[in-house]
């Protein structure tokens, strides 16, 4: 099975290696992830402001079939802003169990000071709200 994972990007806030993004969320199909990016960036304060674009990536599923929630795996690194850097993340899992166990794998692999597991509802936004700048 495969899902679209919707990301925004706020362009003149990225610079180098990092990249001011937003995961906006998981979805079923290509079209809803598209209406989705096209809803924000007109809509949602932040995102219909400044220069912000979108991309759409297509995610597995490794472990079987998922019903409503799938885990992602994420390692990053920090540079002297506190942003993120070296940004990694794995495909989807439908067993939070096995994105942990796989977790460790990675950490072997792969070098980085941060690690998490996060849980995405599909076909749920998990940023609801826009962004202001301070």
């Amino acid at each position: 099975m495969v899902l679209y994972e919707l990301i925004l990007c706020d362009n003149e806030l990225s610079y180098d290696d990092h990249k001011e993004e937003f995961l906006i969320g998981i979805f079923l199909s290509l079209d809803t992830a598209k209406e989705m990016a096209e809803y924000y960036l007109n809509n949602i304060e932040g995102f219909k402001d400044y220069d912000c674009t979108y991309n759409i990536l297509e995610k597995k599923i490794v472990d079987g079939k998922c019903c409503n929630r799938v885990w992602i795996i994420w390692g990053w690194d920090e540079n002297e802003e506190s942003d993120e850097i070296r940004v990694i993340q794995s495909e989807c899992y439908a067993n939070k169990q096995n994105a942990i166990d796989q977790m460790k794998e990675l950490q072997k692999e792969y070098k980085r000071t941060n690690w998490c597991v996060d849980r995405y509802y599909i076909n749920q936004c998990s940023w609801k709200e826009g962004f202001i700048r301070v």
